[in-house]
């Protein structure tokens, strides 16, 4: 899982924590209700700790939302993963087919979607698929960015 993957690199980012296993379940477990990822079970799970950050949990789920799990990264993985055929390129053409706006040509559709030099699905259509699955939501009127608050985060 991604997100997982995200988890453990958000660990190695400077909060200067020893490398083992029990610490990162620990982290891993701090951040997994917050995120919508299974907990580790680990029975010698241990929570980190280092002299260079004493409240690593302070706004640790908004770090992970502001740094890592970015609607950047989420596409740049997607495409990743269609590149290396772990997503198959042609069920997110017919899914485009299938989900295709009101008043455009299916055809017409994916001649937007994809690069006709390269057969590239383009960025921005990435992104309306993953709308269309209800990954990406639309904001609400009252949204606003998080706003950064793990600066200081020993204080």
């Amino acid at each position: 899982d991604f997100r997982v993957l995200l988890v453990e690199e958000l660990y190695h980012s400077g909060f200067g924590f020893t490398n083992n296993t029990h610490y990162i379940a620990g982290f891993h477990n701090a951040l997994a209700e917050h995120i919508g990822i299974a907990r580790y079970n680990d029975e010698h799970e241990w929570q980190p700790s280092s002299k260079r950050c004493t409240n690593w949990r302070r706004n640790l789920d908004q770090r992970y939302f502001g740094t890592k799990y970015t609607k950047k990264r989420i596409v740049f993985h997607i495409l990743e993963q269609i590149k290396q055929q772990k997503i198959s390129y042609q069920k997110i053409v017919q899914l485009m087919q299938d989900r295709c706006p009101p008043k455009i040509e299916p055809m017409e559709f994916l001649q937007l979607a994809i690069d006709i030099d390269s057969g590239a699905i383009r960025t921005e259509y990435i992104c309306w698929m993953l709308k269309e699955l209800n990954v990406f939501a639309m904001k609400p009127k009252n949204w606003q960015p998080i706003k950064k608050s793990w600066d200081k985060i020993n204080q």
